[in-house]
């Protein structure tokens, strides 16, 4: 919705002086959003990581701090990366999803290959049996 309204120009208002039906909508965008960003986050460490007791075991630390390095590498990685749709919509595999995500160039241009965060994360992920795969 955020790409498609002008919201009558109103977008580059305080949001106090917003009409109560717009910052209603953006209330509710952005709880939206959060939302969505929490099941994702959920989805990834699901995939990445099914078992934290296993690496908390071995680097002798707590789960909720073993979480919280994921989620600020997880936040790291997909930080300014977005989809190659062509790519996106042909993706069979998880690898294939990751190698469709692009950053973009010092002149705004996208990449035409995946950031090398995101390489990284699929050598982390190469020989893994995700969830969906029965692992």
């Amino acid at each position: 919705n955020r790409l498609s309204s002008t919201a009558d120009h109103r977008w580059w208002k305080p949001f106090k002086k917003l009409p109560e039906t717009l910052a209603t909508l953006l209330l509710f965008d952005l709880k939206w959003l959060h939302l969505v960003s929490r099941v994702l986050l959920v989805c990834l460490r699901e995939e990445v990581l099914p078992e934290p007791d296993i690496i908390c075991h071995l680097t002798n630390t707590r789960q909720s701090d073993c979480l919280q390095w994921w989620s600020h590498w997880m936040l790291f990685t997909l930080t300014g990366v977005f989809p190659d749709r062509s790519k996106m919509y042909s993706a069979a595999d998880q690898s294939e999803v990751l190698s469709a995500l692009r950053g973009l160039d010092v002149d705004g241009r996208p990449l035409p290959a995946p950031p090398r965060r995101i390489i990284l994360l699929m050598s982390v992920l190469e020989d893994t049996v995700t969830l969906t795969e029965g692992g």
